[in-house]
């Protein structure tokens, strides 16, 4: 498991979500926030790879299970595409 966490003063660190079984695991990138606080990144493990958000009220979802087909160990960091809808963002992955 892989804990998504944030900085909680003054003690330390609070787990949000841990990453378990097809969530993913092992990210390898930063995470990105988005304009309402959500919160998006890349795992290596879950199959061939995931990209899931994370949203200020706590609700996780994988949005993308890479099958190999179409990608797989995604390792670097999304990029927001700009456009003003919500969730857009590309990265990368390996094929």
């Amino acid at each position: 498991m892989v804990p998504l966490a944030a900085v909680a003063a003054p003690s330390g660190v609070t787990t949000l979500h841990a990453l378990a079984g097809s969530e993913g695991s092992n990210p390898r990138a930063e995470l990105l926030v988005a304009d309402d606080g959500s919160l998006y990144g890349t795992a290596w493990g879950g199959g061939d790879g995931t990209v899931f958000r994370f949203t200020r009220k706590q609700a996780f979802a994988v949005l993308h299970a890479f099958s190999g087909s179409d990608g797989s160990r995604p390792s670097g960091p999304l990029v927001w595409a700009g456009s003003g809808r919500s969730g857009e963002c590309s990265g990368s992955a390996q094929s």
